[in-house]
């Protein structure tokens, strides 16, 4: 295959080339070839005339390519509601049916959302309406915000608030956290302290951040404090024991503290984000890895939503100029969440094996984000590229096939579960959309949105239930998780074995994780024998935890190289103490180099290429079929490029791509 490499400038051998035009010479040619041709420039006055009025005429900000940002869903969602007092409060209507069959008219949840998408919305086109409609949710967080600071979650149809249901309780809870930041959001846009608006929102900023300190500086749990988990220190000040939540706090601290330098503050940020950067786990067998985790009662549970550890130590670590955090937030976006990116999307989370569904327009907004940051804190243009590549899950890059979101009136459908969309439109997921979008308008991410992904190689989930029992059958139970999600487990005993076929598209390097419960025995005393085709037989302990059981995933074969073609798996029951049962849930086939093709309509074409493993691994080149003057950039994990990474191999180009690390390319 002949290729010509172009890379990107100051990555490659000899730096960056230019390739001549396609006629070029190389001669110097006059700038006034022959006589003026008064009809071309005509013809080419005209031309540029059309494309000014196609540019103006343009409907509304957009990206002008089909793709509008319209907030019609939200405004049409806007209600007036009478409080017992007789004063009127404008709400948006929650489109969550379980709440409005409780009689709730709006919560705080989807109003903080609504409200930063018109923050953000003024903040970029700057329309007086979408600042007005902004600061009408603004108003309708200060109502509902308690004497302790914290925000009630929901308002009842008569006006009253909603103080009993365990939902909307004033805590510090995820609703508290995304209206402390929707506040930040609207004081970083009125940066008088003289304006009346900055300060209602300074004040309401200030109530929350009392109790935030109150939490940092409780004797039950005080800040540099640590409890164990396994073999995991877990920071015991994080705000209501999870990462996710002071990640979101972390958010709206930095924003206020961009435009208002307050040393308590700064202060503050600097404990949430040190919890945050050590609350992860560092054990390589162990999974998710280079991830933050979000909840110290369950680290092994790994939720997508709301996960915004990555953008909030990246946003402010550029913000307080900490290079440390902006490297803990690199290092996560490439390891692990760039992972979830080429493999599937959005996917609901870890529990802790891979939970597809249901993908929401949130979780894709918390990792739009996340890229967004990482590549605005660090200047890596690719991840930007990500950034937009994972934004375009909402135009058919999905499951489903299909627009979740409509630029026709900004509406977005609510999820996408078991490979289907959903057909009702949601509050919440028409927000997220629209601040996606928003956090891609302008960057160059934006052309990325319209890519088309063609082909996907990425891990394979081999259920256990599924699996074909060899002489004895096995167990099959059903199991309730940590997270209240249910599923089925098998439960294998003396004398089980049990086996699965697969198929594998790619030769790759594969390794296999197990989804297991680990028993508080020692660790050999239950355990099982793994092979692949014929393969040697490896034993895995199930043993070993130090308290209650609980479920894991785990590495339990490094990779061995895997050819295009019908493969075997086996599982035997091997432990020590024969009475003790194996339970397990499912094997995760992982290739080392996951890679997602991706086209536009204009004929480009792009491969995302993620290193799963810590080592070196090497793709040869002849996947890029037409790929004649190819670009290419490939990244190292802490974000350094690679100068040169295609190396001939018996003739034969291969690109290399460092232990956990990736790349883009494009043709």
């Amino acid at each position: 295959m002949n290729l010509s490499i172009v890379f990107p400038p100051g990555t490659g051998p000899q730096g960056s080339r230019k390739l001549p035009l396609e006629g070029a010479t190389g001669e110097s040619q006059p700038i006034y070839p022959g006589p003026v041709d008064c009809r071309m420039i005509f013809l080419r006055g005209l031309t540029l005339l059309m494309m000014f009025l196609a540019l103006s005429l343009c409907p509304g900000p957009a990206f002008c390519d089909n793709i509008e940002i319209r907030t019609d869903y939200l405004d049409s969602r806007m209600a007036k509601i009478t409080l017992p007092g007789g004063n009127r409060l404008t709400i948006w209507r929650t489109t969550n049916a379980s709440l409005a069959e409780k009689g709730i008219a709006a919560t705080t949840l989807e109003t903080a959302l609504v409200a930063r998408t018109y923050l953000q919305h003024y903040r970029l086109f700057q329309k007086q309406s979408s600042l007005d409609k902004a600061l009408e949710g603004l108003k309708f967080l200060y109502f509902m915000q308690a004497k302790n600071g914290c925000f009630y979650n929901c308002l009842k149809e008569n006006g009253e608030i909603d103080t009993q249901s365990p939902e909307s309780q004033a805590t510090l809870d995820v609703h508290t956290a995304h209206a402390f930041a929707t506040i930040a959001d609207g004081t970083a846009i009125f940066k008088s302290g003289l304006n009346s608006d900055f300060k209602k929102m300074e004040d309401s900023f200030t109530r929350v951040h009392s109790r935030l300190k109150e939490w940092l500086d409780n004797p039950e749990h005080p800040y540099g404090s640590y409890r164990e988990f396994e073999s995991m220190k877990i920071p015991g000040w994080l705000i209501m024991d999870r990462g996710d939540v002071s990640a979101i706090y972390l958010l709206g601290l930095g924003r206020f503290g961009q435009n208002f330098p307050y040393s308590d503050v700064a202060d503050t940020a600097r404990k949430l984000a040190e919890g945050i950067a050590q609350f992860k786990n560092t054990d390589p067998k162990n999974f998710p890895l280079h991830c933050h985790l979000s909840f110290a009662r369950d680290p092994g549970l790994w939720k997508n939503e709301n996960a915004f550890q990555a953008a909030a130590l990246a946003e402010c670590g550029r913000i307080f100029n900490k290079e440390s955090w902006v490297r803990e937030a690199q290092e996560e976006a490439i390891s692990f969440l760039l992972h979830i990116s080429v493999a599937c999307g959005p996917i609901n989370g870890y529990y802790p094996h891979p939970d597809l569904y249901p993908q929401t327009p949130l979780a894709a907004y918390t990792l739009v984000r996340s890229f967004v940051a990482v590549a605005q804190a660090t200047g890596d243009a690719k991840m930007m590229k990500v950034a937009g590549l994972t934004g375009s899950w909402f135009f058919k890059n999905n499951t489903a096939g299909r627009s979740l979101y409509s630029s026709t009136d900004g509406s977005c459908l609510e999820d996408i579960r078991n490979g289907q969309a959903t057909e009702n439109k949601s509050l919440l997921s028409s927000a997220c959309a629209l601040l996606s979008l928003m956090e891609l308008h302008g960057t160059a991410a934006a052309p990325y949105l319209r890519y088309r992904v063609e082909k996907v190689h990425t891990f394979q989930i081999l259920e256990s239930e599924v699996g074909k029992p060899v002489n004895t059958d096995f167990e099959v139970s059903d199991w309730e998780y940590s997270h209240s999600g249910k599923g089925k487990v098998v439960i294998i005993r003396r004398k089980n074995t049990f086996w699965h076929k697969f198929q594998v598209d790619e030769e790759d390097d594969y390794s296999v994780f197990m989804s297991f419960q680990r028993q508080a025995l020692y660790a050999a005393s239950v355990a099982v024998n793994l092979r692949v085709d014929g393969g040697p037989i490896l034993l895995i302990p199930l043993g070993g935890a130090k308290g209650e059981p609980y479920m894991t995933m785990q590495k339990v074969m490094e990779p061995v190289r895997l050819m295009p073609g019908l493969h075997t798996v086996g599982v035997r029951y091997k432990g020590l103490l024969y009475t003790i049962p194996a339970v397990i849930d499912c094997l995760v086939l992982q290739p080392a180099l996951e890679r997602r093709w991706f086209a536009n309509d204009r004929g480009k074409h792009l491969l995302l290429i993620n290193n799963t493993e810590p080592t070196e691994r090497k793709m040869k080149m002849q996947e890029l079929t037409g790929g004649e003057n190819a670009i290419i950039d490939v990244s190292t994990m802490d974000g350094k490029p690679v100068k040169n990474p295609v190396h001939e191999h018996k003739g034969k180009p291969y690109l290399h791509v460092p232990g956990l690390g990736y790349g883009i390319i494009e043709w």
